[in-house]
Parts: structure tokens; sequence; C-alpha cells
């Protein structure tokens, strides 16, 4: 080993060269000791030449470890590359390439000493999506992939088909239904592939397709689950939107739209809007709360307003539907609840049979005051309107 000046050792001295060692000593260990440096600063040594002299490369399970660090100067780019490949390779099905490419500009960060720049950090993750692209069109001819391929395309598209979200934690599916999400996917999933295999089945002409086995059927939802996953608090996340029977309704602005997966809904109303009832800025409850003092031949639902007339005094008929109108809000802002006190056949029953065909059956319960303070059961009414 040769030292040369000016190199300084750490007692502050240079070191000086003096001439050729007159009795050389050849140490036993000196190759492994040497290469144990070397591993240390992740410089290939013994592995280059054990692969016949090629550059070696430090395993992928390395790049990932907490200790590890790349030196600059020691090829943080290829470093680098193989971390984007990895991660693409392993993520590209279940997180967009936005969140992927931001784990890898993590791994930049903390494993490179001297991160790479933004503009070389570009260029390598143009080479790794580009290499990706390419490694998978070539994978799709190879028939040892045709399987694997075949049920991650079948699974993306049905999550595209069915606009699934599962529920992390308690992995509920929901599905689309044209006008809301609704529990039950993975019966969705199994009755779909039960329905492609007859008409694949009616279609046969010589072999017949296999049917589906309760593993395969499991494989796909496994797949949809893992790619769809969201937390609960996503659905219904905009309580201005209401579904109503035949378009979205804004409570605030009164403003329609068409149904679309988009507004996450859960619940929805089994009543036609229309917007001759829209008023002003806030879509007064279909006009009915305006109406205090109306003409039962000239409002829009003349029955109902005269029946709320008949069992209440006419100054409460507005409270009425103010809380109808409240239940609508799926905001507990106010600490209310509506008590009906009076004799029997006197319509209590009758309005709240009128309530519970507005807000929808399935959008009401009737549980007892004792069983909603318990707190699990309390989280089962998230989609209720009202309870009775």
């Amino acid at each position: 080993m040769l030292y040369v000046s000016p190199s300084v050792h750490k007692n502050g001295h240079p070191y000086e060269i003096i001439g050729p060692c007159k009795d050389p000593v050849i140490l036993d260990d000196f190759i492994d000791l040497i290469d144990n440096i070397c591993r240390k600063y992740n410089i290939p040594y013994l592995d280059a030449a054990a692969n016949n002299n090629s550059r070696a490369k430090i395993p992928i399970e390395e790049l990932f470890k907490d200790d590890f660090t790349v030196q600059e100067g020691h090829n943080r780019h290829e470093a680098l590359l193989r971390v984007m490949e990895s991660l693409i390779a392993r993520n590209i099905r279940i997180l967009a390439l936005d969140e992927i490419r931001e784990f890898a500009k993590i791994w930049n960060d903390s494993h490179c000493s001297s991160p790479l720049d933004d503009r070389e950090f570009q260029k390598q993750w143009k080479c790794a999506t580009a290499f990706i692209d390419k490694k998978a069109s070539a994978e799709k001819g190879d028939n040892k992939y045709k399987s694997k391929d075949e049920t991650l395309d079948l699974a993306d598209e049905l999550r595209q088909k069915f606009h699934f979200k599962t529920v992390k934690v308690i992995k509920d599916i929901y599905y689309f239904d044209s006008r809301r999400y609704v529990k039950n996917g993975n019966i969705v999933i199994e009755s779909e592939l039960e329905a492609r295999y007859l008409n694949a089945l009616a279609q046969s002409q010589a072999d017949p397709p296999k049917p589906w086995t309760r593993k395969k059927s499991d494989e796909i939802i496994g797949q949809v689950e893992q790619r769809t996953y969201v937390d609960i608090s996503a659905f219904d996340a905009d309580m201005e939107w209401l579904a109503c029977d035949n378009c979205m309704l804004n409570l605030r602005t009164g403003q329609t739209a068409p149904f679309s997966p988009s507004f996450m809904n859960t619940t929805c109303i089994p009543v036609k809007y229309s917007d001759v009832y829209a008023t002003g800025p806030a879509a007064d409850f279909f006009r009915l709360v305006e109406q205090h003092n109306c003409n039962y031949d000239n409002c829009q639902c003349p029955k109902i307003m005269k029946f709320l007339h008949d069992i209440v005094e006419p100054e409460d008929v507005e409270i009425l539907l103010d809380f109808i109108a409240y239940c609508l809000w799926r905001d507990y802002k106010y600490a209310h609840w509506l008590l009906l006190n009076g004799y029997g056949q006197n319509g209590k029953s009758v309005l709240l049979n009128l309530i519970e065909l507005f807000l929808g059956k399935d959008n009401t319960s009737a549980e007892s005051l004792e069983r909603l303070l318990n707190y699990v059961l309390k989280k089962s009414f998230l989609d209720y309107y009202m309870n009775f």
C-alpha cells in the first residue's frame, strides 16, 4: 500500500515516501481486510472479481435498508434507477405513478449522500418508466405471464365498471349502483364472474370454459380490494349534495347535477326533484317550508299540507317541515329532537309513515334511546337520516 504526500496522518504529520520495503511481509487476511473496507463504503471489490471482473451490483434488498447510503462518486444514478424500477414494478397496480415517484424522491433524499438534483432525478425517472413499459410489453407475449396478466386485467376491468371502493380495516366493498354506493360488492363480483362464465359457455363451440373456483373468485376479490382502499370518511363527505330519485341536488344553491361516483354518496331519497321548486339561492325544501298560509288547491301537495294543518296548530306546521328538512342535512349541528305528544288516532303514526316514505325506508331506523347510547351502535347510524 502506497501513501503519497501530502496525505496527512490522523496525528497531524504528513506521510513520506522513504523508499522500498527491504523485508516485505504478506498478511494472510490482507485481501479480506481490503474487501471489508470496500464493502463499508459500498465499493465493489471481491464481488466484481468473482463476476469475471464485471461490475458487481448491490442486491436490491440492500438498497432499501435504512442504513444504506450511496456516496457521491459511487454511481448514485444507477442505484436510484434500480430503486425506481423496483418501486414501479411492485406498486404500479395499486398506486398512481405520481405517488410512486414521491417514494423514489424520498429514497433519493434519504439514501444518497448529496441527493441528485431535480433535473438528474427526472432523467432517471424517464428511463425507469420507459424500461418498465418496454418490459411489460415484452411480457404480454410470454405465455407464462398470461394467467396472471388476465387476472390483473379482469380485476381492473371490474373495478372500472362498478367503481368499487373498499373501506379500510373492515374491508367492506362498496359499488356504485347508478345512484349511490351500496355494500356487498363481493357478491356483485361473484355474480359478474358467473355471468361471464355462462355467457362464454353458451358461445363455446369445442372446448367449454372452466367454471370459476372459489379460490379464483377470492383472488379476483382480493385484487379489487387491494386497489380500491379508501377511508370511511370519504363517503358522504360533501353534505351540501343530496341524492334524489332523479338527480343530485345542492341543498344550499338549488343546483342539480347528474349522478356520479365522484359524489361518493351512500344514500338516496325516493323523491323526484323538479327545479320549479327552487325559489332562490337556497333550495327551500321543495318550496313547502315557505307556504305558511297556502291555499290547499294551489300548493304543490295539497293533501299533505291539509293533513298537517289538521293534526297540529297552524304555527306548528312550519316547525314540522323545518324538522323534516333538517333531517336531509347529514350533520347534527343542532342537538334537537322532535316529540309528538297526543292521544291515539290523532295522526302521529300517519305523520311518521309520511316522513318514512319521503326519506326512504332504508334511510330511517327505529331504535330505542337506550340502544342509541351504545357507541358501536351509533357508528352504524351514519347512513340514516332519522331515527323514529
